[in-house]
């Protein structure tokens, strides 16, 4: 809460302002359905928003367990939309939202993630047409059950009414006749009870139609024109599919209108027409077509003449398309119970209704467990960005990628931008490198491609480590702590007047924060490093300002014979270490010198 004191003019109180507390308005219906878009996938993900009205950064949290526990939803969040990929498993989850340190908690959200999603296409019997006693949702143990998406596009608890006139948003899908007990209730629950698993049914059925009214082109439904602005009833079924995220499953169960005698649909008519469909299926959604093959019919105007029309025509085209086309699927057995009683068409009661969910659900069955899992990719999470000073170790971290199929092998990692950097990849999910030193900032772009076990190959995923300028008076700080030991590469021999060198290095001790080489020893040429003396008496010393051939990296490669001795004859070396703006110098007192050697000066002779 925002608080603030202002000073009254002309009076000697003053008068405090206290800010109003932060809100959150929750973009979440009270139900959402979510499917997990494969049979093959038992997660989702899904972009959330919340819109926040605060008068400083907050912290926002989320739980998917009614306010149990809390996680992160986002953090320094300012006034505005934020949102947030949330990632939950297949079952059914009560959202919470709060704002860190406020009391109000943002509840009333539901979530249902499943890989049962079944797209109910067809006709009345389909839609629930007929009469039949109410059957009883099925919840299991782990508080699974069925849902529906009705027809106004609002997600519900599977009723018994399962496809009504109420406030359709495609007024073509309204059923004939008064809606019963539709047989799909008890598909659901055994469902349920076979994969312990939450299911969701998308209602997309007409009485009274065709095949040919099913088609991605058909501009007619029951004889009438599609109004401008209606989608006909393969769009419409379409586009509800998309709202819960792509059915998984889709049920086809069409023909009593097409065996009518006075329609005389042929059998390679149907075939071809159901062919035709299910290409639009697999391509728009990439389902296969699983049919629910014809009931009897009881009633005479399905007799056709037994061959080519009527009923047992178009069970015979169901047959057929199912074997030439590798997109269908037919339920077993081909030759359904019956409609008898009422009139003869509509499955009119519980035993009936319930035969078929055993037929269907062994069919189900059969092509879930059969069916050859596509293998999916999996995703590539490169961790978050990160500020980190210069020269010092950072972290990749790679470990949020998944792969909700399998297991990730292998993380590549491939540096996009800024200064190189070598990366250790001991551990390739979390690879360490060393921040750059420069007197400028910058920033290194990393991108991430994850392997599965099935060799698939993810997005890449990117991350971004911002490098801070280096600071030279903190190097100085730094470097007026450590330890030196300088090592050199045998006797140090100074002839007289002569150009040989000898090579000088410093091991220096702790090292974080400064540039090293792999072995550990300093750099004299990293950012910084204004210049490096050698001196052997107040008036001989040799710069790398007026040589500087004499720093090569990890080097000082002096040219000793330039020095001259004390007056004893003696050769006793100071290295001078000088960082940029720093006009004293640091001397690099080595308290050991591996391998130990007096150094040997050769004077001229004669």
């Amino acid at each position: 809460m925002a608080n603030s004191a202002l000073w009254s003019e002309g009076s000697s109180t003053f008068t405090e302002q206290i800010g109003s507390s932060p809100t959150l308005s929750v973009s979440l219906d009270p139900i959402n359905l979510w499917s997990t878009g494969n049979l093959a996938l038992f997660t989702t993900s899904r972009i959330v928003a919340v819109t926040l009205t605060s008068d400083s950064p907050v912290n926002i949290l989320y739980s998917t367990n009614g306010g149990v526990t809390f996680s992160s939803f986002a953090t320094n969040a300012t006034s505005g939309v934020v949102t947030r990929s949330i990632s939950l498993n297949i079952g059914t989850y009560n959202l919470v939202f709060k704002i860190e340190g406020e009391d109000t908690e943002y509840s009333g959200y539901q979530a249902v993630v499943s890989r049962l999603v079944i797209l109910g296409s067809g006709q009345s019997n389909m839609a629930g047409a007929g009469s039949g006693a109410s059957e009883p949702l099925y919840t299991d143990g782990s508080g699974n059950t069925s849902w529906l998406l009705g027809m106004n596009d609002v997600a519900q608890p599977m009723k018994n009414v399962w496809c009504d006139k109420t406030d359709q948003v495609d007024d073509f899908l309204a059923p004939v006749g008064n809606p019963g007990n539709a047989w799909m209730i008890y598909l659901a629950n055994k469902l349920i009870a076979e994969y312990a698993e939450p299911v969701i049914c998308v209602p997309a059925a007409r009485g009274g139609t065709t095949i040919a009214e099913w088609q991605k082109d058909a501009t007619e439904m029951r004889g009438d024109t599609v109004p401008a602005g209606k989608n006909n009833l393969y769009m419409s079924s379409l586009r509800r599919s998309n709202l819960v995220g792509g059915a998984t499953l889709n049920l086809l169960q069409l023909g009593e209108n097409d065996a009518l005698s006075s329609n005389s649909t042929t059998t390679t008519e149907y075939k071809d027409g159901v062919i035709r469909y299910a290409g639009f299926v697999k391509s728009d959604m990439g389902l296969d077509t699983i049919i629910v093959a014809l009931h009897t019919l009881t009633g005479s105007n399905w007799s056709g003449n037994g061959t080519t029309t009527g009923q047992a025509g178009i069970r015979a085209g169901q047959i057929e398309a199912a074997n030439e086309d590798d997109n269908i699927f037919i339920t077993e057995p081909t030759t359904v119970l019956g409609a008898t009683g009422g009139d003869g068409v509509h499955l009119s009661n519980p035993v009936q209704m319930d035969g078929l969910a055993d037929i269907a659900l062994a069919s189900l069955i059969q092509y879930i467990e059969g069916e050859e899992p596509v293998n999916q990719p999996p995703v590539a999470n490169a961790g978050p960005d990160q500020s980190v000073a210069a020269a010092t170790q950072f972290t990749l971290d790679g470990t949020g990628s998944q792969d909700t199929d399998g297991t990730i092998v292998e993380w590549r990692w491939t540096q996009t931008a800024g200064d190189t950097v070598t990366l250790n990849l001991d551990d390739p999910a979390r690879p360490t490198a060393t921040s750059p030193s420069k007197t400028t900032s910058q920033r290194l772009t990393f991108q991430l491609v994850t392997v599965d076990d099935e060799g698939a190959e993810s997005s890449p995923g990117t991350v971004n480590i911002d490098v801070a300028a280096f600071a030279v008076s903190e190097m100085l700080k730094l470097l007026d702590t450590r330890q030196w030991t300088v090592v050199n590469d045998g006797s140090v021999q100074a002839f007289e007047g002569r150009s040989n060198r000898e090579a000088f290095r410093f091991l220096v001790t702790p090292s974080d924060g400064i540039q090293t080489s792999a072995e550990g020893y300093f750099l004299f040429d990293q950012p910084g490093v204004h210049a490096v003396e050698v001196i052997s008496t107040p008036t001989s010393k040799i710069s790398s300002v007026d040589d500087p051939h004499m720093i090569r990296g990890d080097v000082i490669a002096a040219r000793i014979g330039d020095l001259q001795t004390d007056e004893n004859g003696n050769l006793t070396l100071t290295f001078v270490l000088y960082v940029t703006d720093d006009k004293d110098g640091l001397v690099m007192t080595a308290k050991v010198i591996e391998p130990y050697q007096k150094a040997s000066y050769f004077r001229k002779q004669g």
